[in-house]
C-alpha cells in the first residue's frame, strides 16, 4: 500500500484488495499490514482535519464528524 492509493480512493470511494498468499486463511497483509496502514492514515486525516478546518458562511467551524467521532483505533483479528 502506498500514498497514491489515497488519491484513487478519494476519486472512486472504494477499493478491492487481493492477497495472493497460498495456504493461509488470513494472510499477514490482511491481519496486520492493512489494519496498521488504515490506522495510521486515519490518524493523519484526523490531525489534518483538526488543523485545517474550514469556516462556513456563518464563521462557524464545519464539523460533519467531530474529533471524538473520528476512528483512530487499531483493529486486528485475534491471534
Amino acid at each position: 500500500l502506498n500514498l497514491p492509493l489515497i488519491e484513487l480512493l478519494h476519486q472512486v470511494n472504494s477499493c478491492f484488495l487481493v492477497d495472493s498468499s497460498v495456504r493461509k486463511i488470513l494472510p499477514d497483509s490482511f491481519s496486520r499490514t492493512i489494519p496498521v496502514w488504515c490506522c495510521v492514515m486515519n490518524r493523519i486525516v484526523q490531525r489534518y482535519r483538526s488543523e485545517f478546518r474550514q469556516l462556513d458562511e456563518n464563521n462557524q467551524y464545519d464539523d460533519e464528524v467531530g474529533e471524538d467521532e473520528w476512528d483512530t483505533l487499531l483493529y486486528t483479528p485475534a491471534s
